[in-house]
């Protein structure tokens, strides 16, 4: 762990999380959460030493936020490393299902920003082989970019730990490193032209189509997600599909979700929510914290154009957009002066991911 503690601004990624937080103090939705299925023999205690150093080399999880009104910092090294708790579950009636409901449970707690926990892990065993490696943090923190650069850091420590070699030192980038960065582009000239870019695509204001009736009044407490897992067979059709049309299949996923969102509500345009990670090239791609980003993309749909046609016209704006994304989607929402009652920025988004099973600790 480093035990250096420095007191440093937050990115404009977190001050729109900890802004939407403190709006809604009690809201568990910012808490962010996955658990990882292990199966064969595990060394407990191997593991648990693992995911504590790998927590203690990413300093942006070591930081304790403070707030004096409008300043708002973050001190690292302020708090230690925690590791994973340990929970038997085997003889549980059903020892799965009770692992999964822990975890919702836990996931829906509120915490404090100011004094946490804002992580935290467990190591939830449901049968003699069989363990469930839970992974709860703040949004402030982490996204699912940092989720998955900090599980493979504890891989690799626990194979070099089992095999009783050397692990390489971390390669993490520090938090300071992230807070620069993200200072040289706010006061960069590309960043004037990023937002003149969305406020010029944005003028008119469209109103997103959506399924709901009505327009939430909060952001809910609770998310309801459908979630489909395609085979072997599906996943190659899409991805032959896309290749067709020179796209990647998350773009053929994109388009797909175009047209069933203008289908689903008689709208000639869709305006869909496109997370992306905001890392490349940056020192970013090797820190573990929060940098994603949610940005518009507008498509107008003609059910007689042929869907090819209409992938390739989203891959052409995709890659446009592309070198603008950088722009926080919370920053346009305040240049749109989107506030107030049902007055949002983008609608429904699809989230997609490929999922490599199989993964071996040692």
């Amino acid at each position: 762990m480093s035990t250096h503690r420095e007191r440093l601004p937050l990115t404009e990624a977190q001050l729109g999380l900890w802004s939407a937080q403190r709006l809604d103090p009690a809201n568990p939705v910012y808490l962010t959460a996955e658990y990882v299925e292990l199966a064969g023999p595990l060394d407990e205690r191997a593991f648990t030493a693992a995911v504590t150093r790998a927590v203690g080399e990413a300093d942006g999880l070591s930081v304790r936020f403070t707030a004096d009104g409008d300043d708002i910092h973050q001190e690292t090294g302020a708090v230690a490393p925690a590791g994973p708790e340990l929970l038997d579950l085997r003889t549980a009636d059903d020892p799965h299902g009770t692992a999964l409901a822990w975890m919702e449970e836990e996931r829906s707690t509120p915490v404090d920003l100011e004094h946490g926990p804002l992580y935290r892990h467990a190591l939830l065993r449901t049968g003699d082989q069989r363990w469930l490696w839970y992974h709860r943090c703040h949004h402030l923190l982490l996204d699912a970019y940092g989720y998955a650069r900090l599980a493979e850091r504890v891989a690799e420590l626990y194979g070099h730990a089992c095999a009783g070699t050397r692990p390489p030192a971390p390669s993490f980038g520090t938090l300071r490193d992230a807070v620069e960065e993200d200072l040289r582009y706010t006061g960069s000239e590309q960043h004037g032209l990023d937002a003149r870019f969305w406020q010029d695509l944005m003028a008119d204001r469209p109103h997103p189509p959506t399924p709901a009736r009505t327009a939430p009044t909060r952001v809910p407490h609770r998310s309801l997600r459908s979630r489909l897992t395609l085979g072997a067979e599906d996943a190659e059709r899409l991805a032959a599909f896309a290749q067709r049309s020179r796209a990647t299949w998350p773009e053929a996923v994109t388009a797909a979700w175009a047209l069933y969102l203008t289908r689903l509500t008689s709208a000639p345009e869709a305006v869909i929510g496109l997370p992306v990670s905001n890392r490349t090239g940056s020192v970013l791609a090797r820190t573990p914290v929060t940098a994603v980003n949610v940005v518009p993309l507008r498509v107008a749909v003609d059910e007689r154009e042929p869907v090819g046609d209409l992938l390739r016209r989203i891959t052409r704006t995709l890659r446009r957009q592309r070198r603008h994304q950088r722009y926080r989607g919370e920053q346009l929402r305040r240049d749109l002066q989107l506030f107030g009652h049902g007055r949002r920025l983008v609608g429904p988004q699809p989230e997609h991911q490929a999922v490599h099973h199989g993964t071996r600790l040692r």
